[in-house]
Order: structure tokens, then C-alpha cells, then sequence
């Protein structure tokens, strides 16, 4: 029964009251008269009983219970902010806190950081991260935890803080750990509702092709309608010299270098690798403009490419996406080498949509290396020859033939059989990758292929390449000999 119907029934009960009386010789009689009952504002509580005397208010709702009627009460809550300027004027707030700045507070804000998932399923409640990525598992997502690889060093001293190494060990002490120096290790994992990737890339290196390109343009497309840009990721690799700060969208943005690999095969210097969030830069599709790049035409410090990767939610797509990004710094300096990235952090169902495969690679050109995933060949001979421009690839494959339901994880292997390359990263999308029952469905393989060139063949998946000689040595012009490209040149290389 409502507070109101309760205080009605008092009054109707002392009005019976009032009819009877008792006189000397205890017997009952009716009254003389009855007190006069009065109810001001007609919402038929009777004055002597109603919270709000003068403003109606048959409900009598008195949210901090002290004796005034929100109707009539300036602060409902008590938390001595007025109401006309409470961003929770029914939840008691003294401090005001709004962290998404929507005009809700935070204590009555069931999206406390704006980013479109409920608090009570947030893994940050208060703060934004629509992706929900959590490394290290431990319930607490990336934004709001401040050890995300789980290994009890906190992120702004760990020399290697999405790989768990407790020791920190540095073997050559250039500020990266040993498990993370040179290698590929994740950065970003996590399974997303309508989560996809959308990646472009150019090269901008002068020294091969003869052009200086110290400005490019990167054109995103694919993006569905009404999706929101999650998260949106530079990369960008340089020869011979740091190379931090480009700008993007006409501002400065300096990177977090990831890694550096040896010369690859240019004798000048080692390669230098950076990422940059610029979400905040990117709202969907479009051409987006990278400029203040390094280009030269001589055999000084070069650029190699830039490749901008976003990651979306489509809200028309209900299926669980697995999302992993992987990058860092893995030279290939020799002509001979492999290297590996496992993605995991998922157990493939028997209905998954697709699964496509994203690589960053520096310093490709016409000449053998490989990619695989899981065991089988994609590379086709020659997997990076620099197709977003001099010494750059953003490649992308569907690697759905080769995701079997029920996986844990997809290998993929880099192989530069007498190429020298720099791999900046390894990102793998599975798309509605929890999807089960029946038999197995899967759409069929539209892999890289260049033209001419045979079908993709199985190899085993522990096969590494044959080694082969190292890349030839050319006069430099200035009476000494360097380390140059592979014998496929052009031949202004040659020139002085």
C-alpha cells in the first residue's frame, strides 16, 4: 500500500473518531461537531498529514525521508546540491562527478564512461573502452588496469608491457625486454560484437623507387554505415635514423616505438618501428593525409611505409568477432630467416563466418619470401613486393580454408628466403567466430594470388626455407662496398 492510500486511512479513521465521544457516565455519544479538516491543494491528503501542504502530491514521495515532499523539496536527494542543477537529483552526489561529461552523474548513470556498454557488464566502467580488451584475462580491461600483462610490474616501468616478464630481463639493454625485442607480441585482443578491421597502407621510400614522397594519402573504405571507429592505429617504419613524430590530419602525432630490426640489407642503419593511436582523427571512411615523412633518394636515412588500421562496430552485426592485433619489430636481415606470430584467445565454432589475416611488412620488393598460415602457403614465391608503394605492404588475406572449427589458435610464418624485410605487425579477424552447431560452414578461400602465378600449396608447418646466399655486394660509388638491395635493382641504384 502506498505511503498516500496509508495516510487517507488514518485520516478517514480519525474523522470516524472524532463522531464519539465520552461523557461523565462512560456511555458513547455523538459529538457536538466534528474539527474542521482541511486539504489545501485537493490531493486528498488531509494538511495535518500531507508532506507538501500546499503543492499536490498524492503520491507523497519523499526521497531522503526528511519529512518534506519531493514536490516541494529544492533537494530531493539531500546531498545539498539543488535540484535545478543536480546531475543526479535523485541519487545523493555531493561530488558531481560525470566521467563521459553526458549531464548524467555518475551514481545514476547506468553508462558511467559513455562508451555504450552497460557498468554492470563493463570490465572499465569508468573509463571508455568500447573494445573491452583484457590481456592478461583478469577481468580488468586494458584502460583501467595498470599491469594489462599480468606479471606484478606495473605498465609505465615494464620493459615489455603487453608480454608477462617478471624478471625484466634486457639482455642488451635498449630499454625492450628479451621476451618482446625483436619479436611480434600482442597489443590488442578481444572478442567484440560486430567488431571488424579495416586497414591501407603506402610506401614512402625514395631510395628505390626515385621518388620523394614525403606526404601520402590513405584511403579507408569498407566501413559499414552507422559503425563507430573503436579504436584507429598509424604504423609507420623508417631506415637509419629515429623517427617518431610524422602528422596526420594536419597535427603532430608522435609515436610509441614498438621495435627496432637490423639494416635490412641497405647499409644504413637500422629500421625503426612506431604506432600512434589517432583514433580521435578518425570517425569512419574517408582519405586520411600522413605528411613531415622521411624521404630520401640517396643512401642516407630513408622512409620504408605507413599503414593506418582502424577497428570498427557495426551495430547491423550481432555476431561475436575475435580481433587480435600483434605487432613489434622482427628483422629479416640475413635472407634466410623465419619468424612466427601465434594469435590465440579463442576456440573456433563450427558455423565461423571468416577469418582474414592483416601483415605490415617494411623493405619488400621483387624478390623470394613467404607467408604461410597455418602450415600452407599464401606467399605465391614472392609475399611482399612493395605493392603499397616502394618498400611497403599492407597485405591482406582470407585465410578462412585454413581455420579448422575447433582451433586455438592460427600460425602465421614469415619466411625471407633471399628478401630482407622488417615485419611491423600480425592482426587476424575471426568473424563470428563462436558461431556452433551443425556441420561446418565455411565460405571458400580468396587468397592473395598474384598473376600468372600457381595455386597456394600445402607445406609442412614446421618447413623453413632452404638458405641461400646473401644479397650481393655493389660499388657505392664513393670508392667503398656497401651491402645494397637484391639483384633485382633499378638502375639509378647504381648511379652515384
Amino acid at each position: 500500500m502506498s505511503t498516500g492510500n496509508i495516510k487517507r486511512l488514518a485520516y478517514v479513521f480519525a474523522a470516524v473518531l472524532t463522531l464519539f465521544a465520552c461523557g461523565d457516565d462512560g456511555v458513547g455519544k455523538l459529538a457536538d461537531a466534528p474539527p474542521t479538516l482541511t486539504d489545501r491543494d485537493s490531493d486528498g491528503v488531509p494538511d495535518n498529514l500531507d508532506n507538501c501542504p500546499d503543492l499536490s502530491n498524492p503520491d507523497q514521495v519523499d526521497t531522503d525521508g526528511d519529512g518534506q515532499g519531493d514536490a516541494c523539496d529544492t533537494d530531493d536527494d539531500n546531498d545539498g546540491v539543488a535540484d535545478g542543477s543536480d546531475n543526479c537529483p535523485l541519487v545523493p552526489n555531493p561530488d558531481q562527478t560525470d566521467t563521459d561529461g553526458d549531464g548524467v552523474g555518475d551514481a545514476c548513470d547506468n553508462d558511467a564512461d559513455g562508451d555504450s556498454i552497460p557498468n554492470a557488464d563493463d570490465n572499465c566502467p569508468f573509463a571508455a573502452n568500447g573494445d573491452q580488451t583484457d590481456l592478461d584475462g583478469d577481468g580488468l580491461g586494458d584502460a583501467c588496469d595498470d599491469d594489462i600483462d599480468g606479471d606484478g610490474v606495473p605498465n609505465a616501468v615494464d620493459n615489455c608491457p603487453t608480454v608477462a616478464n617478471p624478471d625484466q630481463g634486457d639482455v642488451d639493454e635498449n630499454g625492450l625486454g628479451d621476451v618482446c625485442d625483436g619479436v611480434i607480441t600482442p597489443s590488442f585482443q578481444s572478442s567484440i560484437v560486430g567488431g571488424n578491421i579495416v586497414a591501407t597502407g603506402k610506401g614512402f621510400a625514395g631510395r628505390f623507387d626515385g621518388v620523394v614522397d614525403p606526404s601520402v594519402e590513405l584511403t579507408i573504405t569498407g566501413i559499414p554505415a552507422n559503425s563507430k571507429v573503436l579504436r584507429a592505429f598509424l604504423y609507420w617504419t623508417v631506415i637509419g635514423m629515429p623517427f617518431p613524430t610524422v602528422t596526420f590530419q594536419n597535427a603532430t602525432v608522435t609515436g610509441t616505438e614498438i621495435g627496432q630490426t637490423g639494416d635490412t640489407c641497405w647499409g644504413i642503419g637500422n629500421n625503426f618501428m612506431y604506432r600512434a593511436e589517432v583514433t580521435s582523427m578518425v570517425a569512419g571512411n574517408g582519405t586520411f593525409t600522413a605528411s613531415n615523412l622521411l624521404s630520401t633518394m640517396d643512401f642516407t636515412p630513408d622512409g620504408q611505409g605507413i599503414s593506418l588500421v582502424v577497428l570498427y562496430k557495426d551495430p547491423a552485426d550481432a555476431r561475436k568477432n575475435f580481433v587480435s592485433i600483434s605487432d613489434g619489430a622482427v628483422g629479416f636481415v640475413n635472407g634466410s630467416e623465419t619468424s612466427t606470430s601465434i594469435a590465440t584467445g579463442f576456440t573456433v565454432g563450427n558455423n565461423f563466418a571468416k577469418a582474414t589475416a592483416i601483415n605490415l611488412v617494411a623493405d619488400g620488393q621483387p624478390a623470394p619470401d613467404d607467408i604461410t598460415f597455418n602450415g600452407v602457403s599464401f606467399g605465391e614465391g614472392d609475399a611482399f613486393q612493395g605493392l603499397d608503394g616502394a618498400m611497403w605492404d599492407t597485405r591482406i588475406d582470407d585465410i578462412t580454408s585454413v581455420v579448422e572449427p575447433g582451433s586455438t589458435q592460427i600460425e602465421t610464418v614469415v619466411s625471407a628466403n633471399s628478401d630482407c624485410l622488417a615485419w611491423a605487425a600480425s592482426i587476424v579477424v575471426i568473424e563470428a567466430f563462436d558461431a556452433g552447431g551443425g556441420p561446418a560452414r565455411r565460405a571458400p578461400a580468396q587468397r592473395f594470388k598474384l598473376p600468372g602465378t600457381k595455386a597456394a600449396k600445402k607445406v609442412p608447418a614446421k618447413a623453413t626455407a632452404a638458405k641461400k646466399a646473401p644479397p650481393p655486394l655493389f660499388p657505392d660509388g664513393r670508392g667503398t662496398a656497401t651491402y645494397r638491395r637484391h639483384s633485382v635493382s633499378p638502375s639509378f641504384l647504381l648511379k652515384k
